[in-house]
This record gives C-alpha cells, structure tokens and sequence, in this order.
C-alpha cells in the first residue's frame, strides 16, 4: 500500500484524504489484491494488466523485462493486418525503463522488475499473489473487473471449471501471442537460421520457439481445443520448418527438441 500512498501524496491529497483511503482498504490479503486490481488500476490500463498477469503468472519460465515487452506486445496483434515487426505494434512498449514503470502501473504494485544473474526479471512481489491467482480465481476476478462483471466473481470464484477454462483460455492466449511473434516478417527474414542466434535483435525468439507449444497442450488439457492452431502454420509454408530449424539451433538437446 506504500506505493499506493505515495501516489495521493504526490497527487496533493491531504492527510485526512490519505487516511480516508486507507480506511476503504480490506483486512483481508485476498481482499486487499481484489481492492488493488479492481480501484486503484487505472480503466484504461485493465486489459494490459490481464495479459501481464498472465504472461508472469502462466509463462514456461520467469521472462525479463525485455521478454515481457515482446510478450505483451503480441497478444493482441491482428491477423489481418500484422505489422512487419513488434515495434511497430499498437501494444509495444520502447525501452526497458518504460516497461518497468508499465509494470508498477499496470500491476498495481503487485509485480515487480528484480536482478538476477545480471539480468531484470518481472514477478510477483510475494507468493502470495501467486496463490492469488492460483488458489483464489484471481484471473477470474481481472476478466470480470475488464468486463464489468464484479459481481458474478464470488459465485465463481471457488469453481473449479470456470477457473479451468479461463487459464486454459490464457494458455491458449499465450500460445498465439508465441507464433504470432514468431510469424512476424522480422523474425522469418532474419538470418538466425545461417548466423549464431541474437538475443538483443529477437530478444522474445527463445521463449516462443521453445513454448508455444507447450501453453498449446496445457489449454488443450483444460478443454480448449487446439485444432485452430493448424491455420496459424498455414501461412507462410515454410513456417513449420523454420520453427523446427530454430528450435534445433537454440536447444537441439532439449527433449522437446522436434
């Protein structure tokens, strides 16, 4: 709530507003993340925190904060009209620091950017939200805050198939974004498939050639049919190949390795 805080004081707010915030705040932890995701996020921010939350709380590994910018960025591409390359999707955001904030923001303060091994990686500031989203229907409760259904969210909460469809809906979601990114006509123009694979130029490469299919067969378990998926390799041809070219130059040991 410190953040939360900071912000009414740099807002203006003064001590007795400040305090009559905190005095609509749950007790409960649960309620406490419910309060955050549904008032104090801003509208129009609710639906990137959603593929966030999903992104950090369902991907294969923890992702860094350039992975979630490609992550992110590609959920909601169009298949009409996609653009050449993720930068110049609506979604995309331009820098790491941008994405930090975006993170905060779009969190809530419930994720967090932390350095490991050199590197920034995005999650949960404490496992609790984990158990949020896991035990709780916290995915539930964002796709009724998003639309506008709050209300049905404690009849739902405790189902086990609602809570079923919807991370088997987000894994479904997750597995798109991958091969949307990995049909972008940066990425099958490139020349990983004759040079060493470049992180910094295709940063989001890795973790969708290597999981796509992955978040396909969790969805597919939780009653969300993968056969739709067969179009996605429909165009270009040669885009099965290439996957299969890629996965062996990135991890040819890997036992998934086609």
């Amino acid at each position: 709530m410190i953040p939360i805080v900071l912000d009414h004081y740099h807002d203006g707010a003064s001590k007795a507003e400040i305090f009559r915030m905190l005095a609509t705040v749950p007790e409960k932890l649960e309620d406490v993340y419910e309060y955050i995701l549904s008032r104090i996020i801003k509208p129009c921010y609710q639906k990137r925190t959603l593929h966030l939350m999903q992104w950090i709380f369902l991907a294969e590994r923890p992702l860094t904060i350039t992975e979630i910018r490609y992550a992110v960025a590609c959920v909601d591409i169009p298949k009409s009209q996609p653009p050449k390359t993720c930068a110049d999707a609506d979604d995309f955001v331009e820098s790491d620091d941008l994405m930090q904030l975006g993170v905060t923001s779009w969190s809530g303060g419930l994720a967090e950017v932390k350095y490991h091994e050199g590197k920034k990686f995005v999650q949960f500031i404490h496992q609790s939200v984990n158990d949020f989203f896991l035990v709780s229907g916290g995915l539930i409760f964002l796709e009724s805050v998003l639309t506008g259904t709050t209300g049905t969210h404690n009849a739902n909460r405790l189902s086990r198939s609602s809570n079923d469809d919807i991370v088997g809906r987000s894994h479904d979601r997750l597995a798109r974004s991958c091969i949307t990114y990995l049909k972008l006509e940066e990425v099958q123009l490139s020349r990983i498939l004759v040079a060493n694979l470049d992180h910094e130029l295709l940063p989001f490469l890795d973790y969708a050639t290597k999981s796509w299919f992955l978040h396909a067969e969790k969805a597919e378990r939780l009653g969300i049919t993968q056969a739709p998926l067969i179009e996605q390799f429909a165009s270009p041809p040669e885009i099965l190949s290439k996957w299969i070219k890629t996965y062996n130059m990135i991890d040819e040991f890997s036992r998934y390795c086609p």
